[in-house]
């Protein structure tokens, strides 16, 4: 049976699931659940880096066969990635140091779901000057605060890994407000995900 750990940034953001499943605490692991041949465990991680590498030091024990984060992202192009969107992460880049990882090509990112580039901040980009800037530097028109975080400790770990993302903002000074409005968008996502994986 294959065993995944879902890597999720806060629990406002695993509405999809029973709270019975949520860990006690940011970093341990959460009650396992089996979809099909795959078991699961939530982590709850925190956003930006140094949330994601403290949380990710406690479940350390017992090491997945893979990670998959599941979470919202802002969108610096509204036209090609509106709200709502559903996106599998395909490179992940670390805008401070422009490092990067990309991530494995697997199966079942089908063409049922568009593939992208994503930029990991270490704090929220309000401004458009921020914007301009990471699209310039990187290319990249989709941004969060952990996922590059959580390739880099599946890297150092030799743990598969996969990132899912749906837009829940445009990264602009409105994107607190749009983000509390759309925590329902996860459910969405979940279903894709399972769908896809066939779980």
């Amino acid at each position: 049976m294959k065993h995944i750990w879902l890597c999720i940034s806060h629990p406002r953001e695993a509405n999809f699931l029973e709270p019975k499943y949520y860990p006690l605490k940011f970093g341990e692991l959460g009650k396992e659940f089996i979809l099909g041949d795959t078991s699961f465990q939530i982590v709850f991680i925190g956003a930006g880096k140094k949330d994601v590498q403290k949380n990710f030091k406690k479940p350390l024990s017992l090491l997945p066969d893979r990670i998959v984060n599941l979470g919202t992202c802002g969108s610096l192009d509204s036209q090609e990635f509106p709200i709502e969107k559903i996106v599998c992460i395909r490179e992940v880049i670390h805008f401070q140091s422009l490092r990067n990882i990309c991530l494995e090509d697997l199966q079942y990112h089908s063409n049922e779901i568009q593939s992208a580039v994503i930029v990991s901040c270490e704090k929220p980009i309000v401004k458009e000057k921020e914007q301009i800037r990471i699209i310039t530097l990187s290319q990249a028109k989709l941004v969060d605060m952990e996922a590059f975080f959580i390739a880099e400790f599946a890297k150092e770990n030799d743990i598969s890994c996969s990132i899912y993302k749906i837009v829940s903002d445009y990264a602009n000074e409105q994107s607190i407000e749009e983000y509390s409005k759309r925590v329902s968008l996860m459910k969405p996502l979940w279903s894709k995900f399972i769908g896809m994986n066939q779980c």
